[in-house]
């Protein structure tokens, strides 16, 4: 299984480092919304402030076209945290990987998810 830290979409990314706001099933698509950790080399990465030791934007990992999917806890269920902004956060994923033949499995706080899709996309706002 090909993991994240071999996909280009990913590059000067850290996947265990990105914060998850919000995940959620719609329209035959699995959405992660969440605060990505940038690192030096990304064309979207810029100095840190000082408070911060790497670059963060929101963006989203979606998975479409879902065919199946196993292991998704709902939200409510998820320990969450409150940071010292006021925001919430579900934690950071441990793994995201992909078997060449549309399956793919994703970790986190909210436990391991299987899901067999068409595709995904990553995306930086």
């Amino acid at each position: 299984m090909q993991s994240w830290t071999e996909m280009d979409e990913f590059r000067c990314v850290d996947l265990q480092d990105t914060f998850i706001y919000s995940w959620a099933v719609a329209d035959g698509a699995l959405t992660f919304e969440v605060l990505v950790s940038l690192w030096p080399g990304h064309p979207r990465y810029e100095e840190p402030a000082k408070s911060h030791y790497t670059c963060f934007c929101k963006g989203s990992l979606k998975f479409f076209e879902l065919s199946s999917i196993d292991g998704l806890a709902k939200m409510t269920e998820v320990s969450q945290s409150l940071d010292l902004d006021g925001s919430v956060d579900y934690g950071c994923f441990y793994f995201l990987g992909y078997d060449g033949n549309e399956r793919y499995v994703v970790s986190g706080d909210f436990g391991e998810v299987k899901l067999r899709c068409a595709g995904m996309e990553f995306r930086i706002y």
